[in-house]
């Protein structure tokens, strides 16, 4: 292959790269509508929830069992559950704006689309290693980064067996116990080339600097492919926490103590305070799952694409 050919090959590989990295943009900006849908969700039902309590209130206020100033919480509380509603549909409205905008769409009008809920599937994700092997070798931009000293490697003549045992020793620079530097200045141990030629002189400065980046790169997808992994695990068990543990538990105390408070058991702080904390749940619950969403998609950019 030569050298023209190589570069060819160089710049389609980091034209996959920029492809992935938009459809990475896309895969979290559409978690961002999921996550504004839901909320929006979680909004309206808090307007029922709250307007169904402050009706009780009035009602026992009509019969005497409570006194008007007992009726202005309740009805506060609803008029801010309003509000947040109205919060929810424009933060739902900018979500996909900025959808459209990462798409190029910018001239769809936002409100004529709908989009179908994010699937809840479990997703089987590779241990750590397998993520990070997979990576090192479907990641376009290294592929890019390999194939750009390639070329230099063409230019210098060299076999391609020569070219993949220079790369395969750059590889055990990383895997080497002792942290490698990239301080300017540095050598990189390249080999001797012939003396005293200018053009070979710059070639082999080329090499260098393309041997730094790649040694670089590899390093930002080592830290890309854990950091997303590490936010994935945490995500998948706050989403256990939330889901499994307190959603039951807080919709089980509030139906009860609900019912404590129409049979004039409780009184209204104890069934606002249940509602504002199942309310806040259900959000935390959403936003863990969007993270987790968020985090897959980062995941899959990581490592070149689909696992």
């Amino acid at each position: 292959m030569g050298a023209a050919q190589l570069e060819t090959q160089r710049v389609a590989e980091s034209l996959v790269s920029r492809g992935l990295l938009v459809s990475r943009d896309a895969q979290v900006s559409y978690t961002d509508i999921t996550l504004a849908d839901e909320r929006l969700r979680i909004a309206r039902e808090g307007i029922v929830m709250r307007a169904e309590v402050a009706r009780i209130v009035r009602a026992r206020y009509r019969v005497g069992e409570a006194s008007e100033l007992e009726t202005v919480a309740p009805s506060a509380d609803s008029l801010r559950a309003v509000d947040d509603f109205y919060r929810a549909r424009r933060d739902a409205q900018v979500a996909r704006l900025r959808l459209l905008a990462t798409l190029g769409l910018d001239s769809v009008n936002a409100d004529s689309l709908r989009f179908a809920p994010a699937p809840v599937s479990a997703v089987s994700v590779p241990l750590l290693r397998t993520l990070l092997d997979s990576a090192y070798a479907a990641r376009p931009d290294l592929w890019a980064a390999r194939t750009g000293i390639e070329g230099i490697g063409k230019r210098l003549k060299w076999e391609r067996s020569r070219v993949f045992s220079f790369v395969l020793s750059l590889n055990a620079r990383l895997n080497d116990p002792k942290p490698v530097s990239l301080a300017p200045g540095a050598a990189i141990g390249l080999p001797i080339f012939n003396r005293n030629q200018g053009r070979i002189s710059r070639v082999k400065a080329e090499l260098e600097q393309a041997s730094w980046q790649y040694l670089a790169l590899r390093q930002t997808v080592n830290l890309d492919v854990r950091e997303a992994y590490a936010q994935y695990e945490q995500a998948t068990q706050s989403v256990a926490l939330w889901e499994r543990s307190y959603l039951p538990n807080l919709s089980d105390a509030l139906r009860r103590s609900t019912n404590a408070f129409i049979n004039g058991d409780f009184a209204y702080v104890q069934v606002a305070e249940t509602t504002r904390q199942l309310l806040d749940a259900q959000q935390r619950a959403a936003d863990a799952r969007a993270d987790q969403r968020r985090a897959l998609a980062r995941l899959r950019y990581a490592v070149g694409g689909r696992f």
